[in-house]
C-alpha cells in the first residue's frame, strides 16, 4: 500500500473473481491491515488540515486537474 504518495507499507492482494465465472480472474484487492489503515488516517488527517486552509478557487482548480489527468488516462484505468 503507498500511503501519502510514498510510504510504502507490506500489503496482501486478494484476487477478485468474475461472479458469473469463477475461474475467471478480474483482478485483485490490497488487504489492509491495522498498521495501514491507521497510516492512511493519520496521512488523510494531516491532508485535511492543509486542504482547509487553501481557498475554495485553489481546491477547484485542483479538483478539475485532477479530473483532467483521470480523464486522460481513462482507457489504462478501464483496461
Amino acid at each position: 500500500s503507498i500511503i501519502a504518495g510514498g510510504s510504502v507499507l507490506p500489503s496482501t492482494v486478494r484476487a477478485v473473481f468474475s461472479p458469473a465465472d469463477l475461474r475467471d480472474a478480474l483482478g485483485g484487492v490490497t488487504l489492509a491491515g491495522l498498521e495501514t489503515v491507521d497510516a492512511a488516517f493519520k496521512s488523510a488527517c494531516a491532508g485535511f488540515e492543509s486542504w482547509s486552509a487553501l481557498s475554495a478557487e485553489v481546491r477547484a482548480e485542483a479538483l478539475q486537474r485532477s479530473a483532467d489527468l483521470l480523464e486522460a488516462r481513462r482507457d489504462e484505468f478501464m483496461s
